[in-house]
Order: C-alpha cells, then sequence, then structure tokens
C-alpha cells in the first residue's frame, strides 16, 4: 500500500496539469439612463421686478455663496432656518 501512496504523491511528467476552464463572463449592460418623470406644471408666481433680479441672482450662485448668503440673512434678521422639534419623552407618550 505504501508504494501505491508513493505513486500518487509524485507528480507524473506525462501529465500536463490541467487548464482551468474560464467562466464565462456575462455580457456587461451598460446602466440605463433613468427616464425622467413627466413634470408637472409649475404653478405661476408673480413676482416684481427686483424679487425676479434676486431670483436669477440666486439661480447663478454656487453652493458655497449660497450658504453664505443664508448665514448672513440669519444674522441680519436674527432667525434660524432650522426646523423646531416637538418632541416627547418616550415615557410621555405610552399614557
Amino acid at each position: 500500500m505504501l508504494e501505491e501512496e508513493k505513486k500518487n504523491e509524485e507528480p507524473k511528467a506525462e501529465e500536463a496539469p490541467a487548464e482551468e476552464p474560464k467562466a464565462e463572463e456575462a455580457p456587461v449592460e451598460e446602466p440605463k439612463a433613468e427616464e425622467a418623470p413627466a413634470e408637472e406644471p409649475k404653478a405661476e408666481v408673480n413676482l416684481s421686478g427686483t424679487a425676479k433680479d434676486i431670483l436669477e441672482s440666486v439661480k447663478s450662485m454656487t453652493v458655497l455663496e449660497l450658504s453664505e448668503l443664508v448665514k448672513a440673512l440669519q444674522d441680519e434678521f436674527g432667525v434660524v432656518a432650522a426646523a423646531s422639534c416637538r418632541c416627547l419623552p418616550v415615557a410621555a407618550r405610552r399614557k
């Protein structure tokens, strides 16, 4: 039996290493652009000339500039644009 085990352990020069079958790659599908849902008609807003000018200025601003503008408006008018939370403790809700 030992001889048989030795034979199994010895690599055979005659046998070429079998190539592993290559897994077939699934064709890669390009992600499709999501179709935009039909836009709802926008409500018409009557703005004054000054308000239209401000709106156009805001449209051309960067996000950083808009962030700084919001901070300046909050400081100027003494307000904070934060949502108020009227959360009750869990124990109070169970009554």
